[in-house]
């Protein structure tokens, strides 16, 4: 009896996690090429910007990066991968200010960033130590997308999640998600203060649908009387 009423339940629980949709993830950036020593750039020129060679992504992007200084007497310095890191990595000098921004050009006719709609947002890894702004622009054949991610004051060795949903984006024109043929983000500091920051992930993902542990204690008890019927059932049936 125990048997019918435990093959019930798993039955039930069976249904349970096979209506979840799968979570869809895509890697845009992983940031570890080029390989080792990877790329660097040094700026100590003010108003000059300095750009990388492209790099071929296996998300069919080629990415590009670009280093300014605006001001102070120090440098400006943005690194990807370097000593297989596996991080693009920007750091500024005392009292000096400056930026560096990433350029993302899709090789084809555009990139769908939703993978057929199982998509909703970017999820990427970021970290500051004194707290900085990601300014996110999105292009495509039809129009632009941007939105401002505030990148909290963070220990950089220990950066934090952040997602942002595709519809939070302020949209220009008739903007098509599914044919993305830029991405540029660039971050800053404003204030006059060395400043370290890293980027560890980019990523296009959709929210975990892994139930909780709390969620699976509140359907237990609902799933026990659909494992007394079918207990019932089958011991009618003998």
């Amino acid at each position: 009896m125990k048997r019918s009423f435990y093959l019930g339940l798993c039955m039930a629980g069976g249904l349970l996690f096979s209506s979840a949709p799968a979570q869809a993830q895509t890697t845009l950036d992983a940031f570890d090429l080029p390989a080792s020593p990877g790329q660097t750039i040094n700026q100590s020129a003010v108003g000059n910007s300095l750009f990388s060679s492209a790099t071929l992504l296996p998300s069919g992007f080629n990415r590009q990066f670009q280093v300014q200084k605006i001001s102070g007497p120090g440098d400006v310095i943005t690194r990807v991968n370097f000593s297989n890191s596996s991080r693009l990595s920007y750091s500024s000098d005392d009292n000096t200010v400056g930026r560096t921004r990433l350029e993302y050009n899709h090789t084809g006719l555009g990139a769908d960033l939703t993978s057929a709609g199982n998509a909703d947002r970017f999820k990427f890894l970021a970290g500051s130590d004194l707290g900085t702004f990601l300014d996110i622009k999105l292009t495509s054949a039809l129009g632009t997308a941007t939105k401002t991610v505030n990148v909290a004051f963070l220990t950089v060795n220990a950066p934090m999640v952040y997602q942002t949903l595709f519809n939070s984006f302020t949209t220009g024109g008739t903007f098509d998600i599914t044919a993305v043929t830029k991405i540029e983000i660039e971050a800053r500091n404003d204030a006059q203060a060395s400043m370290d920051f890293n980027f560890d992930s980019f990523e296009t993902t959709t929210n975990d649908t892994v139930p909780e542990p709390g969620a699976l204690a509140l359907a237990l008890p609902g799933l026990m009387p659909l494992g007394m019927m079918l207990r019932r059932r089958m011991v009618k049936k003998a």
